[in-house]
């Protein structure tokens, strides 16, 4: 897609950031300016049948147990999504004879993301950050506002975390003002479809377990979780820049990359270490084991939104009998071990090191 006059264009700038956000007692809180557009975007695609299902067939349930994890039906985006890439290594360079973002069609792409020259000291917004940042419908969507982040687009990036994309999924996250607005991002061999970079931002209308999981401090801004199924790393934006974030961020994705290590990130408005009566973005950093080839048609694949509390099912057997015992073997299966997990952590650790001499 290269017709650039006939974006929408999305102008911003940090004053249009929602630092805190209304808690999920609060009903009919409002939107902002930013959802209002993207939602109004992405009911209109769906209006015009741009994408490949609708989601009126989902079937949606809370599973009892101590996570009370949200479990989702949705048969159509097993069998009727885009056949994922076969993904044989994390350093798999860009193919532009693959599918990638810029064969979108007409229609598929909602806004470009501008953001606009701050005189503020510190914004984030303060240099408009050069190519395209645009956000596009995700064709077999897995829940409600399902897109797809794409930073730079024409620069045809694999699907390999850089600062300057954290910083926009960060900027994205703070431009929702919706409490169920959640952002991930699959590394390759962790379940990534495309070798494109991308974000997957959605609607998740309830709750998840990652909004107040209990964390520890590792060093600097890098905490991780404390006594949870999976071993992972946490950030939170409160307290910190966004560029600062982004770069620790980035430390450990880099690290993982280094070491052979496929990873999922999630984000979301959770509550902060220190305090649980602040809201601040939380993003989850799980080191996990890979998958290589072509994704199987399992029902139950551990990506991003199931690691965030979210489980997109496949079939109506799973949905019936799935418990959180299973679930949480599921998920345990997909992360480091023990001693893999040492080694990473121990890494890690080195790593964030040189960012303190910076």
């Amino acid at each position: 897609m290269t017709e650039e006059e006939e974006v929408n264009q999305f102008q911003y700038s940090n004053e249009d950031f929602n630092q805190s956000i209304p808690s999920w007692d609060v009903e009919n809180a409002e939107c902002s300016q930013f959802d209002t557009v993207l939602r109004n975007g992405w009911d209109k695609a769906m209006k015009d049948g741009r994408f490949r299902y609708n989601l009126d067939h989902v079937k949606s349930k809370v599973l009892p147990g101590e996570k009370k994890l949200l479990v989702q039906l949705n048969t159509k985006r097993a069998t009727e999504r885009r056949r994922p890439q076969a993904i044989m290594g994390l350093k798999q360079e860009f193919n532009p004879d693959n599918f990638n973002f810029n064969k979108a069609k007409k229609g598929e792409i909602l806004m470009e993301l501008i953001c606009k020259n701050s005189n503020s000291e510190g914004s984030p917004c303060k240099k408009q950050k050069k190519g395209r940042n645009l956000i596009l419908i995700n064709v077999s969507p897995l829940e409600y506002g399902n897109v797809l982040l794409v930073p730079d687009m024409e620069a045809c990036q694999p699907q390999i975390m850089t600062v300057k994309g954290m910083e926009m999924a960060l900027e994205v996250m703070l431009l929702s003002a919706h409490r169920g607005f959640r952002m991930g991002f699959n590394s390759l061999c962790g379940f990534a479809s495309v070798n494109h970079l991308h974000f997957h931002a959605w609607y998740a209308d309830h709750k998840l377990y990652t909004e107040t999981e209990k964390v520890s401090h590792v060093h600097g801004l890098c905490y991780e979780l404390e006594g949870s199924w999976t071993r992972g790393f946490v950030f939170q934006l409160e307290g910190s820049t966004i560029n600062e974030v982004a770069r620790s961020v980035h430390a450990l994705t880099s690290c993982f990359q280094d070491n052979d290590t496929a990873h999922n990130l999630f984000m979301t408005r959770g509550q902060s270490f220190q305090d649980a009566s602040k809201c601040t973005v939380r993003t989850y950093l799980w080191p996990r084991r890979n998958v290589f080839g072509i994704k199987d048609g399992a029902a139950f694949n551990v990506a991003v939104a199931e690691l965030g509390g979210h489980l997109p099912l496949k079939d109506e057997t799973n949905f019936e009998t799935l418990t959180e015992e299973l679930a949480q073997q599921t998920f345990s299966d997909a992360s480091l071990d023990e001693s893999d997990y040492s080694k990473i952590r121990t890494k890690v650790i080195e790593q964030l090191k040189t960012l303190d001499n910076e």
